[in-house]
């Protein structure tokens, strides 16, 4: 709940400029400091507790993959709430380990609904399905990647929102976004295009 909220209080906020004119310098909005603590209150509880367990356990805490979720729990948190202090709310780092936060809390969550009989079947389903689309996925992917080469001798894929990944890239994301049902043909309707 307290990440539900720091998200909501710092990340879903407007974008402030230091030039509003020229949509220059984007300006950080502040951590709430309150959140923070409640966050890192969450993490003292695990962090004893798995360490009390690694060093009864020695060696063998590492045996159970699970064990490597509560520590890459721990270990990015701490890492998030410091990227949040000190390089700035909407720095790259602190995106990168917030989102990292929020995928292994899913994992520790979906963890702890196996105790309860209602979940686990759900839960082991999901499971045995993700398992199960490993080959599927790699297939999609082979799919992606090759119909993207399609768009790629076709057309450059001069998309604003693609300029900081480059045109190849590009066309695996627009590929992608084809895929999922998002219709939009602009690779086939550039101007600079000669075909068209």
């Amino acid at each position: 709940m307290s990440l539900i909220f720091y998200i909501n209080d710092v990340f879903l906020v407007p974008t402030v400029w230091k030039d509003e004119k020229l949509k220059v310098g984007r300006v950080n909005p502040d951590p709430n400091l309150n959140l923070l603590a409640v966050i890192a209150c969450c993490l003292i509880y695990p962090t004893f507790y798995d360490g009390t367990q690694m060093v009864k356990n020695g060696i063998s805490y590492f045996a159970d993959p699970w064990n490597y979720i509560d520590i890459l729990n721990i270990s990015m948190g701490y890492y998030s709430i410091y990227c949040q202090l000190y390089n700035g709310t909407w720095s790259l780092s602190a995106k990168l380990s917030m989102i990292a936060v929020i995928l292994v809390c899913m994992l520790k969550t979906f963890f702890f609904m196996r105790i309860v009989m209602s979940f686990s079947y759900i839960v082991t389903m999901i499971i045995g399905v993700v398992g199960d689309l490993k080959v599927f996925l790699l297939f999609f992917i082979i799919l992606i990647v090759m119909c993207s080469m399609i768009f790629d001798v076709i057309a450059i894929n001069n998309a604003e929102e693609y300029q900081f990944i480059g045109p190849f890239m590009g066309n695996i994301m627009s590929t992608l976004r084809l895929s999922l049902g998002d219709f939009d043909f602009g690779v086939l309707t550039d101007t600079d295009n000669p075909l068209n």
